[in-house]
């Protein structure tokens, strides 16, 4: 039912004084833009398999198919089916109806269904939902189990592929080996590229709500949790001479070889641009400690 009016309000009030103390009762905030409208995304292992918009024929805004609604196939943009696969992974469901909500911003989950009904989602869109759903189980079997991934690397994925759905689909669009290795280096690219322009921009200008903002901002806020007890300075410094040594051999080496100038010199400036690119981009307190605090760690 939906509360409209002060006098709703006080009969809502009136039905939750007289139930039973052990009655249940769920208020959600209702969403105006999706009034009588809806969209069930099924998500099976991790994996969209189906969607349909629901629309309500009689004007309320109740959109179920089993109240009256009408189903019909829907292709769920990126946005919308990364936000039922997390909601499915957040929750531990491998297979689960997420409801979802047209928002005046985006998208709002209405609710999740750990046991979907499906005759509806079958005749809007034509998919074999219990054939889906054999088919992942089978293909599960003798999976090993998953290794917990860090909250970093959801947001890599994020920023880099749209999300885990997005690098799925490249893989199911990709089946060679070197196609999906090109695939995933141009897009790794391109979010360097948007990073790069990130930096660039002037503050007021950057879209905060856009994907990279928001992957940049998790993996700025996530640097504190990083735990760098761990690291050996001293095998770093070791590491850092091992690729100073082979740098400036590379860089004597076109000289030696008896190459034309112009391209010796830009050998040498590439091979000395590691041990550059090394430090620029250790972790912050691996390189620059006093050296009083490296002594220490010597005699120790």
């Amino acid at each position: 039912m939906k509360c409209e009016d002060r006098e709703q309000f006080e009969d809502l009030a009136g039905l939750l004084e007289s139930a039973e103390a052990k009655a249940d009762f769920i208020l959600q905030h209702y969403v105006r833009a999706s009034h009588g409208r809806d969209v069930r995304v099924l998500v099976v292992g991790g994996r969209v398999v189906a969607a349909m918009e629901r629309r309500s024929m009689t004007g309320g805004f109740k959109s179920n198919v089993s109240l009256g609604g009408v189903g019909v196939a829907y292709n769920p943009p990126p946005e919308m089916a990364e936000l039922a696969v997390q909601a499915a992974d957040v929750l531990g469901l491998d297979v689960t109806g997420i409801d979802i909500l047209f928002d005046e911003d985006g998208y709002r989950i209405c609710e999740a269904n750990s046991a979907p009904g499906f005759q509806g989602l079958e005749r809007a869109s034509g998919m074999d939902v219990p054939s889906a759903i054999l088919e992942w189980i089978r293909s599960t079997q003798d999976a090993p189990a998953e290794t917990p991934v860090p909250a970093e690397s959801n947001a890599l994925a994020e920023l880099m592929f749209g999300g885990r759905t997005g690098l799925r689909s490249i893989s199911d669009r990709n089946a060679d080996p070197r196609r999906f290795a090109r695939a995933i280096g141009l897009r790794m690219i391109a979010a360097g590229v948007n990073c790069l322009a990130h930096a660039a921009i002037p503050a007021p200008l950057v879209d905060r709500k856009s994907r990279t903002s928001l992957g940049l901002r998790t993996l700025f806020e996530g640097r504190v949790r990083t735990d760098l007890s761990a690291l050996d300075d001293l095998e770093q410094e070791r590491t850092l001479l091992v690729v100073l040594g082979v740098a400036i051999w590379a860089a004597v080496l076109p000289w030696l070889a008896g190459a034309e100038a112009a391209l010796s010199g830009l050998l040498s400036v590439i091979a000395l641009s590691f041990p550059m690119l090394f430090l620029f981009t250790a972790p912050a307190g691996r390189f620059g400690k006093p050296a009083s605090q490296l002594r220490r760690k010597m005699r120790r």
